[in-house]
């Protein structure tokens, strides 16, 4: 996945030392855990509950403290912005999108065409024909991660 622009309105979110996250995974927070990214979870419903936005930072298993950060257990979280990510879906300007469900979890870096705004996580800002490609979307969260 991809940043191209405007305000990010990022935050930095606790994390585990075991978590690993990749720079443009959709992440989601929970108040035991922190921060862990969206393909921990199951269904789109379970990563909408707790979605936080996107990662900026990778965090390899194990490391403590990102490098450039000034406190360990912390990683910048986007919120919002003009985001690429993988689609096969068609798209219409304006058309709501979500988590792409995979076989066995949700897709860390993917999104889908959602038929209700109740479960998106943004909108498209370019029509797409249905197959491989890139959807060019703004991304927005409905609630600020803890």
């Amino acid at each position: 996945m991809r940043y191209l622009a405007d305000d990010a309105c990022t935050f930095d979110g606790t994390i585990a030392t075991d978590t690993a996250v990749s720079i443009g995974d959709f992440v989601i927070a929970t108040d035991t855990v922190g921060i862990q990214p969206v393909s921990t979870q199951a269904t789109v419903a379970e990563a909408l509950a707790g979605f936080a936005g996107v990662a900026l930072q990778d965090k390899p298993a194990g490391i403590d403290q990102i490098r450039g950060n000034s406190r360990p257990g912390r990683i910048r979280i986007a919120t919002a912005g003009v985001w690429e990510a993988t689609c096969t879906d068609a798209l219409e300007i304006g058309d709501a999108l979500t988590f792409h469900q995979g076989a066995d979890t949700v897709a860390a870096q993917a999104v889908a065409k959602v038929a209700e705004d109740e479960g998106a996580i943004g909108i498209a800002l370019a029509a797409k024909d249905a197959g491989a490609g890139v959807a060019r979307f703004r991304l927005f969260v409905k609630r600020m991660a803890p």
